[in-house]
């Protein structure tokens, strides 16, 4: 990331919803700090929300990526 922005903030000014998904997900990313893995991710977003699948983890961590919120 290249700007003071939250990843909240930024995910909003690129017109995607910000969904509580999406939101755990974020939440999971930060508290996980440092390299992570999708299953990583999962593991930790799955503690607070079960419903969650590996599948919408993967679809948000590509979201992030192509929005430039997240660096592989």
């Amino acid at each position: 990331m290249t700007t003071h922005e939250s990843p909240i903030q930024l995910l909003k000014g690129t017109g995607h919803r910000l969904t509580s998904q999406r939101v755990l997900i974020l939440e999971a990313i930060r508290s996980l700090g440092g390299h992570v893995t999708v299953e990583q991710i999962h593991q930790r977003v799955i503690e607070r929300n079960p419903a969650i699948d590996q599948a919408t983890v993967y679809r948000t961590v590509r979201l992030l990526e192509e929005t430039g919120i997240l660096d592989r």
